[in-house]
């Protein structure tokens, strides 16, 4: 922790949540995930929800990848389920449906896994990491 995450007696975590009707709380992602595509701000856990409801995508991961007039474009890393080969036009189009047109990835990119951190968790670095060398752009650390 640093000492730009506290401010009095708050601790800034950087996650982003919401209160549900019921009064709990809600998170929704970490701030420093959310995509700026053109000055529209995209969830990815939106995204990856909608992509969860497809019956042939196992997993999937969003990231925002270097774009040159956007500043960011939407791409997915899957896995498949059932299939061995993705239909991302008509993913994208079902996807229209549930999100903003804005949000549906640009690319979809398949993966036998999404990569994991030694904590279990989706390698969301090494994905951007990954995007940066496909489209360009600046290094992630």
């Amino acid at each position: 922790m640093t000492s730009s995450a506290l401010d009095g007696r708050w601790l800034r975590t950087g996650d982003i949540g919401a209160v549900t009707q019921d009064g709990f709380l809600k998170l929704l992602g970490r701030a420093a995930e959310v995509i700026n595509r053109g000055g529209e701000k995209i969830s990815p856990l939106q995204v990856e929800a909608a992509l969860s409801l497809e019956p042939h995508i196992g997993e999937a991961a969003v990231i925002g990848a270097p774009h040159p007039i956007f500043g960011e474009r939407v791409v997915a890393f899957v896995t498949l389920r059932g299939t061995t080969e993705l239909e991302a036009e008509a993913v994208a189009g079902r996807l229209r449906e549930r999100i903003a047109d804005y949000a549906v990835p640009e690319r979809f990119i398949v993966l036998d896994e999404l990569p994991r951190n030694a904590a279990g968790k989706t390698d969301r670095h090494g994905l951007r990491r990954c995007a940066n060398k496909q489209f360009g752009g600046v290094s992630v650390p």
